[in-house]
């Protein structure tokens, strides 16, 4: 990317994916096209550099294969708690 803003939008996607539970994986990279997609789904998001831009749905679903399960937040929260014993 040789722009600062489209280094920034791509920045800013690629956390919200992450956030949204997705494995984010380049595809290809240019000087002036990114594109990435999802190792768990077939979300796929791209990034341009002139005009500045972003494309696809991975910045704004979730994961299909993220979905959080009751046994991952029980022991989520336990392991916390213990910890803050030590």
């Amino acid at each position: 990317m040789r722009t600062k803003e489209a280094r920034r939008i791509r920045n800013k996607g690629l956390k919200r994916a992450k956030k949204n539970g997705h494995v984010v994986a380049t595809i290809c990279e240019s000087e002036s096209f990114s594109a990435y997609g999802c190792l768990n789904c077939d979300d796929l998001m791209d990034f341009w550099d002139s005009p500045a831009g972003m494309n696809g749905p991975m910045a704004h679903r979730k994961c299909i294969a993220a979905a959080p399960s009751l046994t991952k937040n029980i022991f989520a929260y336990f392991s916390k708690f213990f910890s803050r014993q030590r």
